[in-house]
């Protein structure tokens, strides 16, 4: 009656699927595996909701549950915003760092129309929070969207695969006065079929054959 079901495919190419398989293992080879085994996968983003606090203080309560999973300390790092890009604004954000670095703080800079975000900003952080587990000079990069990808697979391997996936893509209405419609953007820097690529692989890592988070 329905037809004859359509062999499945998978989504990502065998380029996309040689790198991010090439990339795993470089960050097992550099990290080691007992992230990926010992991790506990977080199914969801609810525990990183806004909800009504302001921003510093999410952000604040973000790298307190967030930083003890990458073996980093929270106290030594915190989250700036920015407004726009412009040089003049660079070089403020760069004496801003500078002066933080000089009291032993790290900062993660944030645009500041994501704020309102919560997914996106958890996202955003766990992904700079995950390039500061890499050993030195371990990687080499053509550009700075390489080194956000590879950021975004090692949040994978240490649990935060499912909550990045989910912050992947995010939809809104616009209307302009005259007429108004329905968009959706990316909010992540690997493709969600990239980032359930990522999963399959820490399923497979982790010998887990039916796990509980595929359905969040």
């Amino acid at each position: 009656m329905f037809g004859r079901l359509k062999k499945l495919k998978c989504p990502v190419g065998p380029t996309d699927q040689k790198w991010l398989e090439d990339n795993w293992l470089l960050l097992c080879n550099a990290l080691g595996t007992d992230i990926i085994h010992n991790a506990d996968t977080i199914d969801s983003d609810d525990a990183y909701r806004m909800k009504d606090e302001p921003f510093d203080v999410f952000a604040t309560d973000l790298l307190e549950q967030c930083c003890p999973r990458f073996g980093l300390d929270h106290t030594a790092i915190t989250v700036g915003t920015y407004e726009d890009a412009r040089p003049e604004t660079q070089a403020d954000m760069d004496d801003e760092a500078e002066r933080l670095a000089e009291q032993g703080v790290a900062i993660i800079w944030l645009p500041g129309e994501i704020t309102p975000d919560p997914a996106y900003v958890a996202s955003s952080v766990i992904s700079r929070l995950a390039m500061w587990t890499w050993p030195n000079d371990a990687f080499e990069f053509d550009d700075e969207q390489q080194a956000l990808q590879l950021a975004e697979l090692t949040a994978v391997q240490f649990g935060f695969g499912v909550l990045i996936a989910n912050a992947a893509i995010s939809d809104g209405a616009w209307n302009n006065g005259v007429m108004g419609g329905w968009q959706t953007y990316r909010r992540t820097h690997l493709l969600v079929y990239h980032l359930g690529y990522a999963l399959a692989l820490y399923g497979w890592s982790r010998d887990e054959t039916e796990p509980v988070w595929r359905h969040k």
